[in-house]
């Protein structure tokens, strides 16, 4: 069920509720096996499955509706740590944003330089 997190996590908190914390808490301890925010959760082993962030509006939207039985802080620094840093080995450069230094030194990814 985890695979289908992404899409079904707004849905659950409305037929499920009961489940959405356990959902998060899988999230806060992806990242704590793997030092990193993964993109998304599948076959409970870590990968760049996806390109961007699909967890960060599922932990977002099950915040902001309540669910708090998991480690908010950490799993927020998690969220600002990939949006602002390379992730450091094992985890590949790859997962990273693309064109994570032009934005920090332009204020924007140019197409040209990064994709």
């Amino acid at each position: 069920m985890l695979g289908y997190l992404q899409i079904t996590t707004s849905l659950l908190t409305i037929i499920a509720p009961d489940h959405v914390n356990d959902f998060l808490k899988s999230i806060e301890a992806k990242i704590r096996d793997f030092g990193w925010l993964p993109p998304s959760i599948f076959s409970n082993v870590y990968r760049e499955s996806m390109v961007g962030d699909h967890l960060i509006p599922v932990i977002v939207d099950g915040y902001i509706k309540g669910y708090r039985d998991f480690d908010a802080e950490f799993v927020y620094d998690a969220m600002k740590k990939k949006a602002l840093e390379k992730p450091l080995p094992p985890v590949p450069q790859n997962a990273g944003r693309s064109g994570l230094e032009y934005y920090i030194k332009l204020g924007y990814a140019p197409i040209d330089k990064s994709h």
